[in-house]
């Protein structure tokens, strides 16, 4: 099993835009891909311009699939990440089931 933390800061005053956003992935990702088993997005209280996300996958070929879903094209790379300062996705292993 692989989990990713995302962590994703935007560009100051976007991010209402990219928690709009990730709340249409999050139900996007929920509804199509069975390889995902949890997808959470969390919003700083300190800062409502940091995020993380926690994604958990059943492989890494749910992994991949889930990056070459038109959900994942359109919501993240063409609307998401032109309103980041930062983006860092970490791999994880998980180890306690």
């Amino acid at each position: 099993m692989l989990v990713l933390i995302a962590r994703y800061i935007a560009h100051p005053g976007n991010g209402d835009t990219v928690a709009a956003a990730l709340r249409e992935m999050q139900t996007l990702v929920v509804q199509h891909e069975l390889g995902c088993l949890r997808y959470e997005v969390c919003r700083a209280t300190s800062n409502p311009d940091h995020f993380v996300l926690y994604e958990q996958y059943a492989n890494a070929w749910a992994v991949e699939a889930h990056r070459k879903t038109e959900h994942f094209q359109r919501i993240v790379l063409e609307t998401i990440v032109p309103l980041l300062a930062v983006r860092e996705v970490d791999t994880y292993h998980l180890l306690i089931d």
